[in-house]
This record gives C-alpha cells, structure tokens and sequence, in this order.
C-alpha cells in the first residue's frame, strides 16, 4: 500500500521547486493534496497536473503571512477532502544582503513569511487536528539556522525560530497525538539554484561541489523524500527532530573544506572526477 494512502495534506509553497516536488510525490504516495500558495500560474498548473494523472489535489491561493488566508488554506482542506492529516510548510522568501545593509522592510518581510507564515499555518491545521486527535506536520527550516552565511542574518533568523518552534509544538500537541518534525536541506538545485550557477565560473562550482562530503548538491527530491518519511507512519515515534538533508555538510569542520592540507589529503585518499 502507498506510504500515505487516504491521507490529506496541506503544501505550502506548493507551486516552488520543493513544495512542488513534495506535492507530486504525496499524490504519488496517495494523498489528496492542497497546494496553497500565492496566487501565481505555477500553482494551478501543478494541481491540473496532478488531476489529469488521476490524483486528487486542488490550489488554493495563500499568503500564509495573513491570518484569515492561512485559515483558508486549512478549510479548503477540510471542505474538499473532510480533514486535515498533513501540513507541510515549505513556502520562503528572502533577500540576500549584509545586516548593516538591509533595510527594515525585507527584514520584517523575511521573518514574517518564514517564521509568522510557518506559525500561522501551524496554528490553523493544529486546530484541526486536534478533532481528529492525530497529525503530522513537516517544516521547512535549513542548515543555516545552525550555522551563518554571510548575507543571510534575517532568514537565518527565521529557520533557527522555525527549528525552536518544531521542538516546542512536539511537545506541546505530542499528547493529543500531533507529531511535528523538520527538514533542514541544504543547498537544493531549484531553478532559481539552476540560474545562479549557470552565472558562476566552473571552479566556483566544482568548488562548492566539492564542498559536500557526498560530493553532490541537492535536488528537491532528496527534500521530498524526507518529507515523505516524516510525514507518514513509518515515522510514527518520532517529534521535534531536525533532520538534515544537506550532503554531510553541517556535521563537517568548515575549515576542512578550505585549509589546503586537508584538501590535497581528500584527494590522495578520495578519487576525483
């Protein structure tokens, strides 16, 4: 039998690289599948998608950063497939800048999609839930709310609130039977991941290749299929972790990727392409 056979689910930030391949692959796994997210063409086409192979999913037009619409996305649920069993919240905005350098507006924009959007939809599926008394929700956070890049000061912010607020909801709703649990992905190849790497030299990514212990980026379906996993009954005893999905990358000392000793001894002893 699928891995979510019979089940219901809300995607936000469905009609993204990950949220999109985390939609398709649920309906895959038997889900009936809400993709809420902002109103633009790519959401509506996922779900046409996934309704002309014969899934049941429907698009929902969601600014999770405003109450009454979060609200929404989680009675769309309700209303066309009779509850909710999975939240999975994978929408995201943020602006690239230095702290002393951005301004007050993409900060508070920053914090207020991922962290406020992710507790907004939190709070409504909670809710509904709580009739069913049983659940599973999937956050989205990132390796980087456990470690700093520059030029990410708010988002980093935001992930490290998501990955506080995962632990916090698990032991908050664990006794009614609501399992929470997050996704920290590394670096994924989204279109907009595609794009940026096309721009750099070939050294810049064999650089940042070979940054990653398993020697790869990341590609939505590794996302998806941690998603999966937590959101289905084969995780049935696990809350409140943050599990990595970055290549090896957090648990690596950064200096072992930039001091040159270390590297020529990652060469003798592993074969390069």
């Amino acid at each position: 039998m699928s891995k979510l056979h019979g089940k219901v689910a809300v995607v936000t930030g469905g009609g993204g690289g990950i949220g999109g391949c985390v939609a398709r692959r649920f309906v895959r796994e038997g889900a009936a599948v809400v993709i809420a997210d902002l109103p633009t063409a790519q959401g509506e086409q996922i779900a046409a998608e996934l309704r002309g192979r014969g899934g049941q999913a429907v698009f929902q037009a969601t600014d999770v950063t405003q109450a009454a619409q979060a609200e929404a996305a989680i009675r769309r649920a309700v209303d066309s497939y009779g509850r909710v069993d999975i939240l999975v919240n994978s929408h995201g905005w943020a602006r690239v800048e230095m702290a002393v350098r951005m301004s007050e507006e993409d900060f508070d924009r920053t914090v207020a999609t991922h962290l406020k959007g992710t507790w907004l939809m939190c709070k409504y599926a909670i809710l509904s839930m709580l009739k069913e008394e049983r659940g599973a929700i999937v956050n989205l956070s990132s390796m980087q709310a456990y470690g700093g890049i520059p030029g990410r000061s708010a988002y980093e912010a935001a992930k490290g609130g998501i990955s506080a607020m995962t632990r916090e909801l698990a032991v908050e709703y664990g006794p009614a039977g609501i399992r929470v649990n997050a996704v920290c992905p590394g670096v994924i190849m989204t279109e907009s991941l595609v794009k940026m790497n096309a721009a750099a030299t070939e050294a810049e990514v064999r650089l940042r290749v070979e940054s990653y212990p398993l020697r790869r980026l990341g590609v939505p379906e590794d996302v998806a299929g941690a998603v999966l996993f937590l959101a289905s009954d084969d995780a049935g005893w696990i809350t409140g972790t943050n599990l990595f999905v970055d290549g090896g990358m957090t648990v690596q000392l950064t200096e072992a990727v930039t001091y040159p000793p270390f590297r020529r001894l990652w060469r003798e002893v592993v074969p390069q392409a």
